[in-house]
């Protein structure tokens, strides 16, 4: 399975040393020129360790760079407007990509973002989608996704409250990791 993503999926992935589940869990993974940018670019700029392992990601080549048609970008700005919403460049070129090159998973934690890749027929996945996947083929012990679930809560990781409570079910419950992730996106 092929995938695009957005900076906030990479940014995460990177900063708890889990950038290799991108790697085992999809064929291939682009990112746009703007992500790159904000990821890597801006983040060496301000010193953050994440940009570093984009960064080799990219330089080993299982991340590629590619360009957004532009013709395709004022399409989507258009559709912002009628939404009333305003996208990050990273996340415009992001859904831009995926659409053009007709890759269905957008990688993206931006509900908005994932309002608008969905309404191109896009299937948006987030952080936690990508933890549960791993957890799902096996990659990942349950309790390790657990833990790091709750570091990224405790950084900053937004999270909705109705979510937040479909989690604390499936843990009391004891649901499969199958069910949790039906129940995320259905």
């Amino acid at each position: 399975m092929k995938a695009v993503s957005n900076t906030g999926p990479l940014i995460w992935l990177a900063k708890y040393s889990k950038m290799h589940l991108l790697k085992l869990l999809f064929k291939e993974v682009l990112i746009p020129k703007a992500v790159y940018h904000e990821a890597v670019e801006q983040g060496f700029i301000y010193g953050y360790q994440d940009a570093a392992a984009i960064s080799n990601a990219v330089e080993e080549e299982w991340i590629k760079v590619a360009e957004a048609p532009r013709e395709d970008i004022e399409k989507v700005k258009t559709l912002e407007q009628k939404l009333h919403i305003e996208l990050g460049e990273g996340e415009r070129e992001a859904i831009v990509l995926a659409a053009s090159k007709k890759i269905k998973v957008l990688l993206v934690n931006d509900e908005e973002a994932a309002r608008t890749a969905k309404l191109l027929n896009l299937t948006p996945r987030g952080t936690l989608y990508i933890l549960l996947k791993a957890v799902k083929q096996k990659i990942l012990a349950k309790q390790e996704a657990w833990d790091l679930l709750v570091k990224i809560i405790g950084d900053g990781f937004w999270i909705s409250p109705k979510l937040i409570a479909q989690i604390l079910q499936i843990c009391l419950r004891k649901v499969t990791t199958h069910t949790f992730i039906l129940m995320l996106y259905f």
